[in-house]
């Protein structure tokens, strides 16, 4: 009887630990997407230009133009700024690597007149 009880309460402890474990593991799998971003006018690649998913991580843009940046999920909308650039939302729609072309805030107010 007494050796019943210690096997029973070892299952329980192996089951525990196992599902515990799961949903640890399950938590710190990082979704990364990688992008470049550049001038729609000359195609030269944009250097630091900030990538933001709201409430949850940011980055800018490296000397190139490219960026990695963390993601809850690959349906997220990321954020992208700058100075003299127009502001943009990017949809990722399921995608892990975008390419995204932005106009100077000067050229885009007059594109849209």
């Amino acid at each position: 009887m007494y050796a019943y009880k210690i096997i029973k309460n070892i299952t329980f402890i192996l089951i525990l630990v196992f599902f515990t474990g799961t949903v640890i593991a399950q938590e710190t799998v990082e979704k990364l997407v990688t992008g470049t971003i550049s001038d729609a006018s000359t195609g030269l690649p944009l250097a630091g230009i900030s990538v933001v998913v709201p409430d949850y991580s940011s980055t800018a843009t490296s000397d190139s133009g490219n960026f990695t940046i963390k993601v809850p999920d690959y349906e997220t909308t990321l954020e992208i700024s700058g100075k003299d650039i127009q502001f943009k939302e990017v949809a990722l729609k399921g995608k892990h690597t975008i390419s995204i072309k932005l106009y100077e805030e000067a050229l885009y107010s007059k594109n849209k007149e």
